[in-house]
Formats: structure tokens, sequence, C-alpha cells
């Protein structure tokens, strides 16, 4: 019981880290091995860090964060939680919410005595986008978001308006293939296998 709590104490603080901006304090959730693997990022720790830096300049983001379901098998586990990301930013004028509704799937690893993510990926449900202030309507290129994935198009379109570039290949319930390989490679992980 002791070892889930730890897990989901680093997932936690890992995310009021990202959100509250203490930089230093989100790398220290994370082995320095570890691999983010985003909508818009993939990398390390570290680099995710700085990366967040510069995102903060375009958009406020923060998570919520709803309870995990850990799955432990010695020094590792897997942890998914049921998560809504919120981007707030201008497009076309008209400030906007964009929620994104996913799971976040975190491999944990206990090394040295202690629980920190080992590597965090995204799958991506569905997502919207509201006005902030009800009434005012955003203009959207509508052709250019029909391109996006069903499962995070208003996410990858807030992220490529305010200049950073969204991923098109991650699991997304819009591709059952890709959530599959995603999960069947955590379970390999969680037996002891590598990434």
């Amino acid at each position: 019981m002791l070892d889930r709590h730890e897990v989901e104490k680093v997932y936690h603080r890992a995310r009021l880290a990202r959100d509250m901006q203490w930089w230093d304090e989100l790398v220290a959730c994370y082995h320095p091995d570890a691999i983010l693997d985003l909508s818009w990022f993939k990398g390390t720790v570290a680099d995710f860090a700085k990366a967040s830096v510069g995102m903060a300049t375009k958009m406020s983001s923060f998570h919520e964060v709803f309870p995990a379901v850990v799955e432990l098998d010695g020094n590792r586990a897997l942890s998914t939680n049921m998560v809504a990301i919120h981007l707030i930013a201008e497009i076309g004028g008209v400030e906007v919410d964009c929620v994104g509704y996913s799971f976040g799937r975190l491999r944990v690893e206990r090394r040295i005595g202690a629980w920190l993510i080992a590597g965090s990926e995204t799958i991506y449900i569905h997502d919207t986008m509201v006005p902030v202030v009800p009434g005012r309507l955003p203009e959207l290129d509508l052709d250019r978001l029909k391109g996006y994935r069903p499962s995070y198009k208003f996410l990858s379109y807030m992220l490529e308006a305010r200049g950073l570039q969204a991923r098109h290949d991650r699991p997304g319930m819009d591709r059952p293939d890709i959530v599959r390989r995603a999960l069947e490679r955590d379970r390999a992980w969680l037996a002891g296998g590598d990434v």
C-alpha cells in the first residue's frame, strides 16, 4: 500500500511542479534518463523543463488530475490517471480554453530506494475549445482543423497557432493500433523489459 502511495505522490508532485513552474522540483520527480513523449515534445526531463519555460511564454496551462490506477511489479509500477489538460491563450483575438481529455501513462521505478518517473506518455481521448468569455467565438481555419487527429485536434491547433510543433503520431482513441502497441510496450516494461 505504501508503494502505491509513493507512486501516486510522485505523479501529483510532478504535475503540480509543472503547473506552478517549479522547474527544479519537476526535474527531481524523474530519473535523469526518463523520456517524456507528448503531443508537442519528446525528450529528457531536463529538456522538457526548458521547453516548458518557452511554452509558458506562449500560453498558460494546467492539469486536472484524477485518481490513479497503479499496477506494481517489484521495483516497477505503471500508473494511469485520467487527466484534463487546459491550454489557455488567444486564437484569432479571442481568449479560449482548450481542454484535452487523456490518460496519463507513467512508468515509475524505484531505484536506490526512491520511486521516480522513468517515462511518461499520454493517450489522447477527446478535446474541446471554448471561449473564456461566453458568446465570443474565435475564427478557426476549418480546413487546417480537419487535418488534425480527432483525439487531439484542438490541442494541435492551439499548439501550432502559438508557434509550437504538434506531433501527430501519438496514441489516441482514434488510433487503437497505436494505443495497443503503447500498452503492450508498457506491460513488457513492467515485467522487466526495456522500453
